[in-house]
């Protein structure tokens, strides 16, 4: 399913996972899209990734799109990390038509849009993401994301 989308994939997923009860908007577990801050040592960050795209039907040329996530998991001590990473993952694959409801914080931006989350399929992970400058550990899963806004 293609077409415009309000937000960016990443924005929808860090909803989802919300209001999953997964992550959180500030307080324990706080979510991110597209650029992970540096404090706090225990967050999550979505990032959009390469998608795609499963070609058109052939009746009325409709283009078939997965948008790629990913999700990265980061805390200052790896165990902790994983069994979040873990805990997402699994959730993550009971995913299906699911509505969500996007809001601009900044007021900027489109004011809100839901989309229709109709598959998440994961394509790996949690797989560890350790950086050598770091006592942080992280844990990534990726995934393909097929959705829609609703107009």
């Amino acid at each position: 399913m293609s077409g415009p989308l309000s937000h960016s994939p990443s924005q929808i997923i860090r909803q989802l996972l919300i209001d999953e009860g997964l992550a959180s908007d500030g307080g324990t577990w706080p979510a991110y899209a597209i650029q992970e801050p540096d404090k706090p040592d225990n967050c999550i960050t979505i990032y959009d990734t390469a998608g795609m795209n499963q070609g058109r039907f052939s009746v009325d040329g409709e283009v078939q799109e997965t948008y790629g996530i990913q999700i990265r998991v980061r805390s200052n001590d790896s165990q902790t990390s994983f069994v979040k990473a873990r805990a997402i993952a699994i959730d993550l694959e009971t995913v299906h038509l699911d509505i969500v409801s996007v809001t601009d914080p900044t007021g900027y931006g489109t004011a809100s849009m839901n989309y229709v989350i109709y598959n998440l399929s994961r394509r790996s992970g949690p797989l560890p993401l350790n950086d050598p400058d770091s006592d942080r550990k992280s844990w990534t899963i990726n995934l393909l994301a097929t959705l829609v806004e609703l107009t």
